[in-house]
Formats: structure tokens, sequence, C-alpha cells
């Protein structure tokens, strides 16, 4: 079974397209020593984290057939995971946007939501998946961190390890006052999502779906919320 593991394993590390190489992920990542532009491989917790890259078909495929021999081994739904998140009470749901492995798996959802003088930022999973990490920006555009034009989510003012609790939803609340004055929000919502598969812990990167960061062909994406009308959605007073 090991050796099926690592045959399996290298087969998809070739399934997947690297960043520019003027992009060296992996200088971002060390600083937490968390990810690579190679798979970190923990034997002794049996942990696999997959390298920040976008997915081409065929590693596409292979993460569809994980999910679907993970799917059989679950219990049956007793809720459509698939339906985009809500959240309870008086809160307005300004956006709803998928959350997506390699810019083309969808493994989740981001959500958006106006509660009084909060914006609540909720990321949610399909059935197969957990959260492992949360890192989210909000805030002008020109501000998000980077790192040779790739945005560095180890400095995004809002971040959340969940690693230990195997949680499918997570909500950040921001009150508007941090966000004064801004007329068009810009959101980069990035996760770590975990899946477990033939006894090891599989983790990949995903982005809430909006736009490709200018000058990259990593995965990292971005969506706002304007008042100018140029973009998606409603104004949102930060005044």
């Amino acid at each position: 079974m090991r050796g099926k593991i690592y045959v399996f394993m290298s087969a998809l590390l070739l399934s997947i397209v690297g960043c520019n190489n003027n992009e060296d992920v992996s200088l971002i990542e060390n600083q937490e020593s968390n990810l690579q532009q190679e798979p970190i491989i923990n034997s002794e917790e049996r942990i696999i984290e997959q390298p920040e890259v976008i997915l081409n078909e065929d590693g596409k495929l292979e993460l569809q057939d994980i999910v679907a021999e993970v799917q059989v081994q679950l219990p049956k739904e007793t809720e459509n995971f698939s339906q985009k998140a809500t959240t309870a009470g008086k809160a307005t749901v300004l956006k709803t946007t998928d959350l997506i492995i390699g810019r083309s798996y969808k493994a989740g959802t981001v959500t958006v939501s106006l509660e009084g003088k909060n914006l609540l930022v909720t990321y949610k999973t399909n059935r197969c998946w957990n959260l492992w990490k949360t890192n989210l920006f909000l805030g002008e555009k020109d501000s998000i961190p980077l790192y040779y034009g790739y945005p560095n989510y180890t400095k995004f003012p809002y971040r959340e390890s969940h690693r230990t609790s195997r949680i499918q939803e997570y909500t950040y609340t921001i009150p508007l006052s941090d966000l004064k004055g801004i007329k068009c929000i810009t959101v980069a919502a990035h996760a770590k999502l975990s899946i477990y598969y033939r006894g090891w812990c599989w983790v990949y990167s995903a982005w809430g779906d909006g736009l490709d960061f200018e000058g990259t062909r990593c995965p990292a994406t971005y969506f706002n919320l304007c008042d100018n009308g140029g973009d998606d959605d409603d104004p949102i007073d930060t005044n």
C-alpha cells in the first residue's frame, strides 16, 4: 500500500503547472515553514502538503478521483453540503464565490455578508474537505502584501489555524471601522484545505474565485466590493 501511495503521489505531482520562474512562492511560504513549490511529506504525522500551483486537466481529474473514493467512505449526507454558505440572523449576503483549488477544482465557498456595522466573511467547504488554515485580506488592493508580485498570505491581517479541529465552516467578523473610507474593498480569501485519503492527510491551497493577480501565473485570485459601478457588487458604506 505504501508503494501505491507514493506512485500515485508522484503521478499527481506531474499533473500540476508551476508558477513563473520569477515567482518563488517557497520564499513566501518558508516564513512559517509551511508551504513550498515542492510537496512537504511528513511521514511521522502522515501529512502531504501540496504546493501552490495551477492544476492542469490531469491534476483536476486525479483530485476528483481522490474525492470520489473518500465520498463512498463517508456516512450519508444529512444536508446539502454543496449549497452556498448562509449567515444566520439579520446579515445581508453581499457576495458568494467558489473556493477553488488550483484555479480549477471547486472545494467550497466564500461568502461576504453585512450585519450591522460588521462584515462577515464565511469560509465553507464541501463535504469531503476540512479547513486547515485560513488567511484573509480586506482593504485597498494596493495594500495587499506582495512578494515579487505574488500575494503574501502569511502577512494577511486575518489568519487562523484550524488544523486540529477538522471544521468545515469558519467566519471572520471585521468591523466596518477597520475599513473606514475605502470605496472599493478588495477581498483576497486564501485557505489551506485538508482531505483524509488512504490513511494520509492531503493539504491543498485554495482561493476565493475572482480576478487573477496581474503578472502572475500562480493560482491566487481576488474579488472587489465597490461603490463606483465598476465591479461586482452593491456599495458598502464604510464611513
